[in-house]
């Protein structure tokens, strides 16, 4: 039986990976209200129970593609696409489960957005932030 990283008790039901202050925890219900779910892109299995043949990774052994960069004009275009949305900077936050301030630092320019937050805008918005790097 696994033990929440926040409060200590035993977790009965679903176990819930969310993050808390850049750390990645296992929760119990109660505590997943601290922090920001996690969305795993595969099933992670545990060592100690893992099928033959079966590859175990942690999430933050994911290979991030390095041939991909954010494009120069992405505050303009995030500006744009919110206006033309009809959307506040506090209400695009929300749909992307990020602060006002973050929304206002990149339309600003003052903040690149990661990988991760470009694909989010992206799909949300219907725009293109990232591009192939191209080879010299």
């Amino acid at each position: 039986m696994t033990v929440c990283e926040v409060c200590g008790t035993k977790i009965v039901g679903e176990e819930l990976q969310v993050e808390i202050d850049g750390a990645t925890l296992v929760v119990c219900a109660r505590c997943a209200k601290l922090g920001k779910p996690v969305k795993q892109l595969f099933s992670v299995a545990s060592p100690s129970h893992a099928n033959p043949g079966q590859v175990y990774r942690k999430p933050e052994q994911i290979i991030a593609d390095d041939s991909l960069i954010v494009r120069e004009d992405f505050p303009a275009v995030i500006r744009n696409a919110r206006t033309s949305m009809g959307l506040t900077q506090e209400q695009l936050g929300m749909k992307v489960n990020e602060k006002s301030s973050v929304i206002a630092k990149l339309e600003t320019g003052k903040l690149k957005p990661s990988i991760q937050l470009a694909r989010k805008l992206e799909n949300l918005m219907k725009i293109h932030l990232l591009e192939r790097e191209e080879s010299p």
